[in-house]
């Protein structure tokens, strides 16, 4: 949050407002965060003089942007189970009559994830997973290897993949033991395509 009150150094149209949408974590950081910066020009709660409004998301309770026609579903993530008052999400986005799913910094999802989204209706266009781990396999907090291949299985067990879903991991790192190529030849075979950077995904 950097703030000057000359308007000579950016000028931002004051109607343009930056909407954050976060779980009780993120709020948090983000309020000490404005109060820290915010001294200088008297903030008291109202993000409003940062040009930012905020949205505290509960998991499970969907989140309305009517303005984009598109609808937030915030998901329990099995991630940094030890700092509960964190409540990391992942998250399933509704754009007009469009799925997509983005699962990273979470391991195998928890039965109440599950349980949600086999009461839905929807099916995913798209899927993006997390894989930190690569081939290796990885049950909490974050996936790989088989946890990763089990996942995918199940949404299609469950008829929550469209028939021409794109389902993709990435999130990879140091902990993955492997390359670009060695991730192609385990996860290509099952249907998963191999995220990497510059990648850019447009649905079908």
């Amino acid at each position: 949050f950097y703030y000057r009150k000359s308007t000579s150094f950016s000028k931002v149209d004051p109607d343009n407002t930056l909407h954050v949408y976060g779980g009780t974590g993120v709020m948090r950081k983000l309020h000490l965060a404005a109060w820290e910066w915010g001294k200088t020009i008297g903030f008291n709660g109202d993000f409003s003089c940062l040009k930012m409004k905020d949205h505290e998301l509960k998991a499970f309770e969907p989140a309305e942007l009517p303005d984009v026609d598109m609808t937030i579903y915030p998901l329990k993530a099995d991630h940094m189970v030890k700092v509960a008052t964190e409540e990391p999400f992942i998250y399933v986005i509704r754009w007009e009559d469009k799925y997509l799913m983005i699962a990273n910094d979470t391991g195998y999802f928890d039965d109440c994830v599950w349980d949600f989204l086999a009461a839905q209706d929807f099916k995913f266009d798209i899927v993006i997973a997390d894989c930190c781990f690569g081939t290796r396999d990885c049950l909490h907090g974050h996936m790989g290897g088989q946890t990763s291949l089990d996942v995918k299985n199940r949404l299609a067990e469950m008829g929550k993949l469209s028939p021409d879903c794109q389902y993709i991991v990435n999130h990879f790192s140091h902990n993955c033991g492997g390359v670009h190529a060695d991730f192609e030849a385990y996860f290509n075979p099952h249907g998963i395509e191999v995220g990497y950077d510059g990648m850019e995904i447009f649905f079908k």
